[in-house]
């Protein structure tokens, strides 16, 4: 047909105009509704948006993400190399209650490893206070496959398949929040490329029972600007949301929900 290259998530949002709208309609701010149209109108043009739709402070930018307690339990689903776990303590200037952290990627575990002894020892956190685990979260439990990245020092990785071997990638137990944690936790952030709506699918019975903060990416598949909102509204229609962009290109798009 002669056509050099079509954009995919064109023809997914174009095909899901109603979903976007009704989400749309649901946030609860103007700044949202703009950024959220802005990202949108970016993702099918395939530009980048524009600048002034940039917000620092990533996972902690709405003001209901900013004040905790003594007894706030955070849940940090895709902990990386601790980046977020760090940022979250100096963020509650070290009066943490608890956290609980989960990361597949075995080199990314490592590092995490190193880190977390480091931040117990200098904001004299228990033991107990910051726990981690090598597993992937999703919504069953399964022997999952994960790929590195070349780019980022490959230090980025996702799971490309699951209850198979492979040899170029690397086994990883995947599990849910539901089975993982059986305690009320009160702050639920994802980043885990792609596997956020499945995430949530496995977390359901903990979100309706304690209503936590949710701060989740949903730049990661077009479909996720849409289906990872609906889904929340499904899992508790109390939940108030907000839509915050922390980048200027068109990755770190975060949905904030609340109580």
């Amino acid at each position: 047909m002669n056509i050099e290259s079509y954009l995919l998530d064109e023809v997914i949002l174009k095909q899901h105009a109603d979903e976007l709208l009704a989400v749309y309609d649901a946030l609860e701010d103007e700044e949202s509704k703009n950024v959220y149209a802005e990202v949108i109108c970016s993702r099918i043009s395939g530009i980048y948006p524009p600048k002034d739709i940039f917000c620092g402070n990533q996972y902690f930018a709405v003001d209901k993400f900013r004040a905790g307690t003594e007894n706030e339990v955070f849940v940090d689903c895709g902990a990386y190399v601790g980046d977020s776990i760090e940022k979250y303590i100096w963020e509650r200037s070290g009066v943490v209650g608890k956290i609980i952290a989960f990361e597949p990627d075995t080199s990314n575990y490592k590092a995490l490893e190193k880190r977390t002894r480091r931040l117990r020892e200098e904001w004299n956190l228990k033991e107990e206070q910051l726990v981690i685990h090598s597993c992937g979260i999703g919504d069953q439990e399964i022997l999952g496959v994960f790929d590195n990245y070349q780019n980022n020092n490959g230090f980025g990785s996702k799971f490309i398949k699951s209850d198979e071997k492979s040899e170029e990638g690397l086994m990883c137990k995947v599990s849910t929040l539901d089975r993982m944690i059986d305690e009320k936790y009160t702050f639920l952030k994802a980043d885990i490329e792609s596997y956020e709506y499945r995430m949530l699918l496995g977390a359901k019975e903990g979100i309706r029972k304690w209503k936590p903060l949710l701060a989740v990416c949903i730049y990661h598949n077009a479909v996720d600007l849409y289906s990872i909102p609906l889904l929340i509204k499904e899992l508790d229609n109390g939940y108030k949301m907000a839509v915050r962009h922390h980048s200027d290109k068109l990755s770190e798009t975060v949905l904030y929900c609340w109580i």
